[in-house]
């Protein structure tokens, strides 16, 4: 008969002088204290790196104040990857989406943007792949597919163009005239008597310099740079209400969430719509906003109303544009 020993998961293989026998002791322990670092945990540390580099002034930040609260939220999430502190199930999506509209609000060519656009990919895909794959996550009801069919479009297409209208140009700042005048000297020539000693005048021609205050004008003029949505007060704050929407609307529509989020999807449009009011102007960026703002409350009111297609949704339009060209 072959004896088996059983051994447990934390069993350290040592003698009697304390060494060990073999390579299976120190196997198991090691495998049993090994713990991995999380996608989130490189992502938060890649976002840290930014931060701290948009604290110098070759760097572009965040501002000090988001800056010390994406720090605050960051050391939180990553006390719970360890297991030394627990968040409540809402917080690392919305911690994900914060990063993410950070990003685009950053977004251009160099390492401090880089780190940003590194740092919100692992930390949004490892948010959305945890709430996938658990039972009560939020995500397991979502369903992309649908954002193609029906009055869906229109939330899918209104939050992308909103979105894009924000790096457009929003305002100008106005140019500046100075006006100066810098003195010279001025070189005449004058013709000057001279008595010779015959009693004769005789004139020769001489080089004189006098001083003219006006005679070189200095006038410059500076003109005004212009800007784009992504500087606006409270932009962040807009960008997570309509990612809201667009979450919203991904939901399937027996989905729990779907039907206890409707009354937020309108307050997030609400919100959207007075910030648009608030800084409205002429430029190109405020007039395409307000398009994708119609197109989103467009297709939340038909979602709304239980309507999931019908003769005005977007694949019908195109039908119908089809037919109108035919003709």
């Amino acid at each position: 008969m072959k004896n088996t020993r059983i051994l447990p998961d934390d069993f350290d293989d040592k003698g009697i002088d304390g060494n060990a026998r073999g390579n299976l002791g120190g196997a198991f322990m090691s495998g049993a204290t090994r713990q991995s670092t999380s996608a989130t945990m490189w992502g938060l540390a890649l976002m840290a790196v930014a931060i701290v580099l948009g604290f110098t002034r070759w760097f572009p930040g965040i501002g000090r104040g988001w800056s010390l609260l994406m720090l605050a939220g960051g050391a939180w999430l990553w006390q719970s990857e360890t297991g030394k502190a627990r968040v409540a199930l809402w917080f690392p999506p919305f911690f994900a989406a914060l990063v993410v509209a950070q990003t685009f609000r950053i977004a251009d060519i160099g390492i401090a943007p880089a780190l940003w656009m590194c740092a919100a990919f692992l930390v949004a895909r490892d948010a959305w792949k945890r709430a996938t794959n658990a039972q009560d996550g939020w995500a397991r009801g979502v369903q992309l597919a649908q954002m193609k069919r029906g009055y869906r479009v229109y939330i899918a297409l209104g939050v992308a163009l909103c979105w894009l209208s924000l790096g457009q140009t929003w305002g100008r700042t106005e140019g500046t005239m100075s006006f100066g005048w810098r003195g010279g000297m001025a070189s005449t020539l004058t013709s000057v008597p001279t008595l010779g000693a015959d009693g004769y005048y005789s004139y020769q021609l001489q080089t004189q310099l006098q001083y003219q205050p006006m005679m070189y004008p200095n006038n410059w003029f500076w003109p005004g740079f212009e800007y784009s949505g992504r500087n606006q007060p409270l932009v962040i704050w807009t960008m997570l209400a309509l990612l809201f929407v667009a979450g919203w609307a991904s939901l399937r529509r027996d989905d729990a969430l779907f039907l206890r989020g409707a009354a937020w999807a309108n307050g997030a449009l609400l919100f959207t719509g007075l910030w648009w009011l608030w800084r409205q102007n002429t430029e190109p960026g405020p007039r395409w906003f307000f398009v994708g703002l119609l197109m989103t409350c467009f297709g939340v009111w038909k979602l709304r109303q239980g309507e999931e297609s019908g003769a005005h949704d977007a694949a019908s339009l195109l039908q119908k544009l089809k037919t109108l060209k035919r003709k």
